[in-house]
Parts: structure tokens; sequence; C-alpha cells
């Protein structure tokens, strides 16, 4: 038999492989934060050229503005050799011509701020202003190669930017000025440059990279939690299964002091002879019973499963037999003799013509194992969730509730977003089987104080519970055709120490218990979590496109 590998090993093992998952899937993150960010700004740079090189095609296609001359605006000496440079309107008022580089350089020197800055520019400028600086002359030359675009990330006065510049290609319009440079239409005449500051979006950036951290680190604690209950369950399987390879004859022959339940059986299955920490766990006596059987029929009402137990009893003896060595029968469902149901791995040895079958408690164990599986299962539908980059907010509820209703057990569930300032619930959704099942007229709004038990996790400020919701005290009656309650478990999902809505699953095969509010509690506060950050992203990208929208 190959040798196991130590259990610490594979936990350190496993640990050190989640940290590399974690730690992978953070960088990951956060390089797609910094793009989005780079994205956004470069948008923005966009929208800001698009709205000057809107406005200087609607001033070429006029030919030019005329305005009154005053300080700000004096007759232009780069237009002396156009004839009509300066004109009289009828009533004698005087106007210059203000050509579309004019007025673009006009505004953009007036009206822009620290945020954005833009110019006009040209390696061969008539105002000397209008002269490129380094980045601009290598930006201006890249057109010259055929470069429609230039995006870059530099200093301007100290602060970074990000520095966007297309080239302007000479209108029809444009020669009236131009012309007597032996431009022509298509030729590129220079270019226009935005300059966005990247220290708002750096600070965006920042917080947003930091609540993805935080995400991390939780799901990256939530694993080692899990693998901690996994060394522990795997130390005590390991530590069960040698106590169980030393069953030699001395351990036949002091069966009487076993710690484990151990029956000594004939072949027919008739009882010879019961340990007492039989009794002392299980309660029978050998007068209590005769054959193995018994002990656990009654765990197994159907009639039919029961004789399928029988069934495989008998096909486990028969291998016990055959094979001459010990063998793991299977897992049942023992029957202790007040009531209790404990679940028991049953082995078997051949002793003469006698079998010796020994019972192990593993209840224990399996409510361990299940456990480290609903944290799996949670921490994968929390990457899954996190992952789900194009669902809409209503989507990814409804796919959170579906893993609340399968993680728990449950036939059904539902959530309400909570008003805390007037004490009001408002109905989000239910999943999909009590759509199927509710035939009732949905209401959408309840008051707490007329909301029944179901939010008593409100009231009480902690999960609450209703094995027996048909019984319950306090329990109001539901409308005609409404799903059907028998087991009930809602919680609280908190934001800041603030009840923002509940979380309700029902009918759950077995009662529930403080293992599934714990796991609904840890699942819907990260769920929500991730839910406010989505939120926090999608106010920010709506906020840019308003601003884009305002500044054209």
């Amino acid at each position: 038999m190959p040798k196991r590998p130590k259990v610490n090993s594979l936990i350190y093992a496993l640990i050190f492989f989640w940290t590399i998952v974690i730690c992978t899937s953070s960088a990951w993150d956060y390089s797609h934060i910094k793009r989005q960010t780079i994205e956004m700004v470069t948008m923005e740079a966009r929208a800001y050229f698009a709205k000057d090189q809107e406005l200087r095609l609607w001033a070429t296609s006029h030919g030019g503005v005329y305005v009154p001359p005053d300080e700000r605006t004096p007759p232009n000496p780069y237009l002396s050799r156009l004839p009509n440079r300066d004109v009289l309107t009828t009533d004698g008022t005087e106007l210059t011509l203000m050509n579309p580089a004019f007025m673009l350089r006009q505004m953009m020197q007036e009206f822009s701020d620290s945020y954005v800055k833009s110019r006009i520019t040209s390696l061969e400028p008539l105002n000397p202003v209008n002269a490129p600086d380094d980045w601009e002359k290598r930006a201006l030359a890249s057109f010259e190669q055929g470069r429609k675009e230039v995006v870059e990330i530099s200093e301007v006065e100290g602060n970074p930017y990000l520095r966007l510049m297309k080239p302007l290609i000479i209108k029809e319009g444009c020669l009236k000025c131009h012309g007597y440079q032996d431009y022509k239409a298509g030729d590129i005449r220079g270019g226009i440059s935005v300059s966005v500051l990247l220290a708002p979006a750096i600070e965006v950036e920042k917080k947003q990279a930091l609540a993805h951290l935080y995400v991390h680190v939780i799901v990256w604690m939530i694993g080692l939690i899990g693998l901690a209950y996994l060394g522990h369950s795997l130390r005590k399987r390991e530590e069960a299964d040698k106590a169980t390879r030393k069953s030699d004859e001395k351990f036949r022959k002091s069966i009487i002091y076993s710690p484990l339940p151990t029956v000594i059986a004939k072949t027919s299955g008739e009882i010879e002879y019961l340990n007492n920490r039989f009794t002392e766990i299980l309660g029978y006596t050998i007068e209590d019973i005769r054959y193995p059987q018994q002990w656990w029929l009654s765990a197994y009402p159907d009639r039919a499963y029961r004789k399928n137990v029988i069934s495989r009893w008998k096909k486990a003896l028969e291998e016990a037999t055959a094979k001459d060595e010990d063998i793991v029968i299977d897992t049942y469902d023992v029957t202790c003799k007040n009531g209790a149901v404990l679940t028991m791995e049953v082995w078997v040895s051949l002793i003469a013509d006698n079998h010796m079958i020994i019972l192990q408690d593993v209840t224990e164990r399996n409510k361990a194992e299940a456990k480290i599986n609903l944290n799996s299962e949670r921490i994968s539908a929390l990457l899954k969730l996190s992952q789900m980059h194009n669902a809409t907010e209503e989507e990814l509820m409804a796919h959170a509730l579906e893993e609340c209703v399968r993680m728990t057990q449950s036939k059904g569930g539902y959530m309400h977003f909570y008003d805390e300032e007037h004490k009001s619930l408002n109905l989000s959704l239910w999943s999909k089987e009590v759509l199927k099942e509710c035939t009732a007229e949905k209401t959408l709004h309840y008051s707490l104080e007329s909301a029944g038990i179901w939010a008593d996790c409100i009231r009480e400020n902690k999960p609450a519970i209703h094995n027996d919701f048909q019984n319950e005290p306090d329990r109001r009656g539901y409308p005609e055709g409404h799903f059907k309650v028998i087991r009930h478990m809602s919680i609280p999902v908190f934001v800041n120490e603030k009840i923002v809505g509940i979380t309700g699953v029902g009918n759950k095969e077995t009662p529930y218990d403080d293992s599934d509010a714990n796991q609904l509690t840890l699942f819907m506060n990260s769920m929500w979590a991730l839910l406010e950050k989505r939120r926090a992203d999608e106010s920010l990208k709506s906020s840019l496109k308003e601003k884009e929208v305002l500044l054209k």
C-alpha cells in the first residue's frame, strides 16, 4: 500500500497553493483596475478633444467670426493679409475677424482649469504662442508618419497628466488663412493637445483597489478556516484508521475494554456478545436485541429503503466471510434506545465462526466535513459573483439568492430591502421555486410593525430561526396560494452596522441551526460588500458620463 502523505504537509501545501491563488487573483484584479482608470480618463480626454474639434469645424465652416475689437480681442496681426480682416457694419460698428484657431485658443486660455488643459499647436505656427512643447513635438512628428492618435502619461507643471493629441486636418475653409503657406485640403496642419489631471482618478483607483484587497483578504481567511477544519478532520480520520489497522489478536482479546461499541455475532446474525461501550452509547443490552439490523431499522421509516439496508448488511457479511479479512461495510444511521440517531461507520472482522462488528461514531466528523464543504461552496459562490462583471444588479441578487437556497438545502428563499428611517421593508425578489408554487398576489411593501415573525431578525438584530413555523405562537397567517412555510430562517444584512436588508430561506428537510445562520450571514454580508462596490463603480462611471455630456 502506498504511503499516505502527512496530514500537516498536505495542509501546508494547500495553504501555500490557496495563498498563491489569492495573490494571483488580487494582482490581476489590481492591474485590471489600473487599466480601467486609464481607459476612463482617456475617454474623457477624447470627449474634450471632440468638443474642441467640433467648435473649430463650426467656426471654419463659417469662415471665422467677426467681433468688436477690444483689449481681449485686438485685430489679429497674423490675418493682416486678408482684405476683409476689419469691417464696418451698416451702422458704423467696427468688427475684426477671429479665425477658428484664435477663437479656440482664447476659449482654452480663459476657460480651462488645472484639471483639463487643451490647446492647438503646430510645428509651423503662425503665432509663436502656439509653439509645441517637447512632448507635443514628438506627437506631431508621429502624425507625419501616419499615426492617428498619441496617448501618454507625463508630468505637466510637476503633476501627472494623461495627455492626448490628434492631428488637425486642413479643410477648405482653413485655406482662407493658411493657403499662402502652400497647404492643401487634407494636409496635417498641426494638432489639438488635451491634458487631463490624473490625481482625482488615481484617488478613486486607490479606494477601489483597497476595497478589492479587503475582499481578497476575507476570502483568503475564509479559505484558511476551511483548511483548518479540513486538517482537523483528516487528523481525526488518520487516527481512526491507525486504531483500526492495529485491531490484532491482542485487541480481540481485550474486546471488553474496547473504547468502541463492539458486537460478537454468529454468521447467521444472532447476537452472542455486546461490550460495555456498546451499551453506554446505544443503550441496548443483549436482552433488548437479537439481530444487528434491528438496532437501526427504526431510523429508516421507508419500507423499501429499510429492505435495501438489510440487503446491504447481508451482502457485507457474505463478503467478510468470503474474503476472510477486515472490511468497512458502510455508514448507517443507528437508532439508540433513547431514540437519538447517530451516524456510525461499521466494520466487520472474522473471528473463527463469528463476526466481530465494530462501530465508530462519525456523526460529528460528518458534520465537520459538511461544514467544510459549505465553506468551500460559499467561497466558490463569492468568487463567481465577483467575476459576473456583465450581470445586472438584479441578476447578481437573483443568483446570490439561489446560492443561499442551495447552500442551506432549502426549498425557497426571498430578499427584502429594509428602510431603517421609515421602519419599512420592500420586496426585492423570491427564489425560482417560490415563484413556481406561489400564486398569491405579491405584497411589495411592509411596515416592520405589520410584518410577521419572518422579520424577527430585524427586531432582534440577529438571525431568527423557526423550525416549527406553523405552530409559532406569534405567527400571522398568509394569503391563500402563498408558498407554504414549514421551517424558516432569516438573517439581517448589515452595512456599516446598519441593517439594509434581510434574506430568508425556508423548508429545509432537517431543522435549521446556528451553522446555517452563520453560513448565510457570512455569504450575504460578503455578497452585499461586492454589491456596494459595484454600485460605487457604476456611480463613478455615471458621473463621468454626465460630466462628458455637460462639456459637450
